[in-house]
């Protein structure tokens, strides 16, 4: 349980990886290749990954000789990437934290927040989360975001209501409901997940943000240079599904 009461371990946990994982683990070589480029990361730079997950993201950097921590607030997702790390052999520190109280101070050279990672919470805690970062690191250190764009999350077929994604693996289906309200600029998802003849729902909600108004808050918090992008680094358009935030203290 995170606090706030927004419970994290039912929703990522075990039907989130067996419905979703194989796509993730596609994709996270090209993450981690964009994350590099945009922080400009080399071996033995400290890292914070936050949150991780289960590790998809940490595992790599830590492979290509970065010396990282990663923390999340979900069990489930911690013991998949401790296992991985083991698997592979790589030295990530995991442990459990609350994204918004960070015990360390000038630490890290470059802090990860990656896939829609941020704005979970109401908007003071959000600050919060980027308060703390801003006190995590190092003097000339930067804070990578990746997250849904506010412009597209709330046009094109969300404007007309709900949209609708299926994930289907076998006999088994996971459809995620997501309807954008603009007066409070969140995102509610609704989860229905039919696995092993067994049914189950989950809820959450998420905030979404224009790199105008993301950029102005990072900005409020200390960081000198908050700079925007679209997905993988390219340049950013008011219809980019994906809004990647790269912001230097």
């Amino acid at each position: 349980m995170a606090a706030s009461g927004i419970e994290f371990d039912p929703i990522f946990a075990e039907d989130y990886l067996y419905f979703y994982a194989s796509v993730l683990d596609q994709q996270a070589p090209a993450d981690v290749e964009t994350i590099w480029r945009l922080l400009g990361l080399a071996p033995g730079m400290d890292v914070l990954d936050l949150p991780c997950g289960y590790g998809r993201i940490a595992n790599l950097l830590g492979q290509r000789g970065c010396h990282v921590t990663a923390v999340d607030s979900s069990e489930s997702f911690l013991s998949v990437a401790r296992q991985n790390a083991r698997q592979l052999g790589v030295p990530v520190e995991y442990g459990r934290a609350d994204m918004r109280s960070l015990p360390w101070m000038r630490t890290f050279d470059a802090v990860v927040n990656w896939f829609t990672s941020f704005g979970y919470f109401d908007d003071d805690d959000n600050r919060a989360f980027l308060r703390q970062v801003f006190t995590v690191l190092r003097p000339g250190g930067a804070l990578i975001v990746d997250l849904s764009n506010q412009h597209a999350s709330s046009s094109s077929e969300l404007r007309q209501g709900t949209a609708e994604h299926v994930f289907e693996r076998g006999g088994d289906r996971m459809i995620i409901r997501s309807t954008c309200d603009p007066s409070t600029r969140r995102v509610s998802m609704h989860w229905a997940i039919t696995r092993d003849g067994q049914k189950r729902e989950r809820h959450m909600s998420l905030r979404v943000f224009t790199f105008a108004e993301l950029r102005d808050w990072m900005l409020a918090e200390g960081f000198r240079e908050v700079q925007g992008y679209g997905p993988g680094g390219s340049t950013l358009e008011a219809d980019s599904p994906r809004l990647v935030i790269v912001a230097r203290k």
